[in-house]
């Protein structure tokens, strides 16, 4: 995020501290109004805004220095009979302590553009800086600490803190590194049992409340026990409750809120560790935030400075609320050009485990809105999901967005599945040339990108990465009954580093439900790891129930389990793909049904020595398999599909398998009309797919797959 240096950053931050401080004696002054009466364009109004300038009224002369003023001269002149109102920021910080409300009737129905021209964004800060440290000591450790600033006189409690550089400081957690495990479980009489008792993680025969750790897991002495978080991991979800107390004399964990699982992934103990426990301050970087005291604890780096050292502080969880913004295909209700979003808060200390995190609010929240552009805008340091599009949102373009350093995940469109759809259901949202990077760092089981209820939408040249969970996931519902959601377009994504062996049962692109329409093509996925005592891991995942989705011209490679896999569904098409190097496979398809699950034709699926299919030759699977171009690097031609991965199996013991394993296949309807040969790529294993002039990939009809504009495209000029 680029934005203009130290010093107007410090300055800007002075600033903020004295108007928190003498706010009560402004509320009573005609605040942000010159000797001199301002004069706008009665229809077409242009307010101007400039980082750390007071007393201003809007004009270019004397710009405004706060957004809620500049927010309620726009609303005024928008009730007074303004068409199109105009939000010229500068660069800069500029400080929230309160969300900013863009409600369409307050407007007047005015559209409004909120634009920044200058070569960096204008930043607006959902939080405050802490300055002025002093020297102390911490858990025998060289420590610095500071008084948090009061906002409305109350003094703030943050979650989350990031310093100048804009680097996130992590609150110190126990163990410092991985994770501990649930020990024994309690039974919902009080007994004590262990973890293999219980195989249903909904079972309420077991306290949901409370468990066992290990003798020695936890330190002791832990005081301010109502500050520590438990973090804890399921197989495809996680939990982040606060410690009602530690019993150390039993060495039970009792845990505030409702839990809606119990502390177990199918038998085994779950991974767990403790978050913000200030005996676990000691480390250089570490901050920790005292909810009695008000006092800011942090261990210093070797190169920073206390003379003039700043803590960026997160405060309120929304930073902009948008309803009621309506527009045409002729008049845009809201455009925002180049402007920053940041440090929202995130507020929810007991979050009961649920898959991809929808729980969760987002610092950005659109409802009842249409045709809103929001053009090379960042969102970053954000404690939830950056942007939630609810109910009654059509026509909605990101482009060329960034989003980064996420509490939980990008873009996520909630909406609500109604059948037969109407126009609650979103629909015409296009994200496009957008970038998410790193997303999960609080709720890790955040999806990048998450389209619930939504249809003819266009997802295109995005890149995804540093996740804990699912890229990009489509649909909300599972199996085969009614859903809104439908013609998805997922085009020339790239997709990859995600999963990183904490969470399992993830794709890179993963998708629910009857979906006709839907088509995911011309993306590139590699580099999913799942737990690794967990399953799954896959580029491309249609899980339960997906249907009458085309999957074609992708590619996808390094994955910890298979590259495609189909729990169950009817009817889909996965052709012209490149499948390479999963871990335990190439192709798998979970569930044989009474119907055709999926058309499997003219792919590629390499592999180096592991199975082309984890199938069982035996049992006919429910999905049509012809023209594909199937090759071992280790095996050759002497390809093997089986249901168990070779982590287990020696050479010989494939060797003695596999000279049976292809005719059975084939006599089972398998391989008919395949090639059995190396497809010539440029470089397989520095994972350059490119075809030679003589691969015999063209013998089954294979189309050359193009990465040269996979992900975000350039920004032009005219775009900026």
């Amino acid at each position: 995020m680029k934005i203009k240096k130290y010093l107007l950053m410090l300055i800007a931050a002075g600033l903020m501290l004295a108007m928190i401080s003498c706010s009560g004696s402004r509320n009573s002054e005609k605040s942000g109004t010159s000797s001199e009466e301002a004069e706008f364009d009665p229809v077409n109004p242009v307010i101007y805004l400039e980082s750390g300038a007071e007393n201003g009224n809007g004009t270019e002369k004397s710009p405004y220095g706060e957004v809620s003023k500049a927010v309620a001269k726009a609303k005024e002149l928008g009730r007074a009979g303004a068409k199109h109102i105009t939000l010229k920021f500068g660069s800069g910080n500029y400080f929230l302590t309160r969300k900013i409300e863009l409600i369409g009737w307050e407007f007047g129905w005015a559209s409004l553009e909120m634009v920044c021209e200058d070569e960096e964004k204008a930043i607006i800060g959902a939080w405050v800086p802490v300055t002025n440290f002093t020297e102390t000591e911490v858990n025998g450790v060289k420590a610095w600490v500071a008084d948090m600033p009061q906002i409305n006189g109350k003094t703030v409690y943050a979650h989350q803190f990031f310093n100048s550089d804009y680097e996130r400081l992590e609150r110190p957690r126990y163990p410092e590194e991985g994770f501990l495990y649930v020990s024994e479980l309690v039974t919902s009489d009080g007994r004590i049992v262990p973890t293999s008792e219980c195989t249903d993680r909904k079972s309420k025969d077991f306290d949901r409340n409370s468990f066992v750790f290990g003798e020695g897991d936890i330190i002791e002495g832990i005081s301010r026990v109502s500050d520590v978080q438990l973090f804890l991991v399921h197989y495809w979800n996680t939990q982040r409750r606060t410690l009602e107390a530690i019993d150390y004399d039993n060495n039970i964990l009792k845990i505030c809120g409702a839990g809606g699982d119990n502390f177990i992934d199918s038998g085994l103990p779950a991974r767990y560790y403790l978050d913000n426990v200030f005996e676990a301050l000691d480390s250089p970087g570490e901050i920790y935030d005292d909810s009695e005291t008000g006092k800011l604890y942090y261990i210093p780096r070797e190169n920073d400075n206390i003379t003039d050292f700043t803590v960026f502080a997160s405060t309120i969880e929304q930073i902009m609320l948008i309803e009621g913004m309506n527009g045409s295909e002729s008049q845009q209700s809201l455009v925002m050009k180049n402007i920053g979003f940041v440090g929202s808060d995130w507020k929810r200390i007991n979050k009961e485990a649920n898959q991809a995190e929808t729980m969760l609010s987002a610092a950005v929240q659109v409802s009842d809105s249409s045709y809103i552009s929001i053009e090379n805008c960042a969102f970053d340091h954000i404690g939830n999901y950056a942007v939630e599009l609810k109910t009654h949102v059509n026509n909605i373009v990101f482009d060329h967005c960034s989003f980064s350093d996420l509490g939980a995940g990008g873009v996520r469109i909630s909406g609500a599945n109604i059948v037969p759809v109407t126009e609650e259901v979103p629909h015409d949202i296009t994200i496009t040339d957008c970038t998410i990077n790193g997303y999960g760092k609080i709720f890790g089981a955040a999806v990048g990108m998450l389209i619930q209820n939504a249809h003819d939408c266009q997802i295109l040249h995005n890149e995804i990465s540093d996740g804990y969970y699912t890229g990009i996931s489509i649909g909300w519902v599972w199996g085969y009954g009614d859903n809104a959601t439908s013609n998805i377009l997922v085009e020339k994504n790239h997709i990859y580093n995600i999963g990183k062996g904490v969470l399992s049962d993830m794709g890179g692109i993963y998708t629910l439900g009857k979906q006709p329409g839907t088509v995911l093509r011309g993306n590139l996925i590699h580099d999913v790891f799942s737990y690794e005592k967990g399953y799954g891991g896959w580029a491309y995942y249609t899980d339960e129930g997906s249907s009458d989705i085309l999957i074609e011209k992708n590619i996808g490679y390094n994955t910890s389990d298979v590259v495609f896999h189909q729990h169950y569904g009817e009817n889909n098409i996965v052709r012209n793909n490149i499948f390479a190097f999963g871990k335990f496979g190439g192709v798998k398809g979970s569930r044989t049904e009474d119907h055709l699950s999926f058309t499997f034709e003219r792919n590629i699926v390499v592999n180096d020595f592991g199975p082309i299919y984890r199938c069982d030759p035996e049992i006919k699977e429910s999905w049509v398999d012809d023209s594909n171009l199937l090759w071992d690097y280790t095996l050759q031609e002497d390809i093997v599909s089986m249901t168990q991965p070779f982590k287990d199996l020696t050479r010989q013991e494939v060797d003695s398998f596999n000279k049976e394993n292809k005719e059975a296949m084939i006599a089972c309807g398998f391989y008919k009309n395949a090639v059995f040969a190396d497809p010539l790529f440029a470089d397989p294993f520095n994972y350059d797919f490119t075809l030679a002039e003589n691969s015999p990939a063209f013998d089954i009809g294979f189309e050359p797959i193009d990465v040269s504009d996979i992900g975000p495209r350039a920004l032009t000029a005219k775009q900026n």
